[in-house]
């Protein structure tokens, strides 16, 4: 059940979400638009905010799309039955909370991980 479970949030395929996240903040230091400098833990909440924010937008497309997945796609988690429905929304609300809860780091802005569920929505 784990292994479907990673496969249902697209684990490895996560780290290009968490490189996204600091290649931002990379930008924002680069224009001035962040005030100090940004210490380790600024860093690991970001990129788990990123992860979070990755895993829901995956968790929600393999919901949205589940009825067409079990023509096309019939091996994934959901339409496989190996991932039950109600487990799956379960976890990609958790990572959203995540999200939110995480906001974008120590000096994050709480919303920001909120607009981004809107987004992947």
């Amino acid at each position: 059940m784990l292994k479907d479970l990673l496969r249902f949030l697209r684990v490895p395929l996560a780290p290009t979400a968490a490189c996204d996240g600091v290649a931002c903040l990379l930008l924002a230091l680069g224009a001035g638009s962040v005030a100090g400098s940004p210490g380790v833990l600024d860093w690991a909440l970001l990129v788990a905010t990123s992860l979070c924010i990755y895993g829901f937008g995956m968790g929600l497309n393999d919901w949205a799309d589940r009825e067409q997945d079990r023509r096309l796609n019939p091996s994934r988690p959901l339409p496989s039955g190996r991932l039950a429905p109600g487990r799956a929304l379960g976890v990609r609300l958790l990572v959203g909370a995540g999200a939110v809860g995480r906001g974008g780091g120590a000096r994050g802005w709480r919303a920001g991980g909120g607009l981004g569920l809107l987004r992947g929505a």
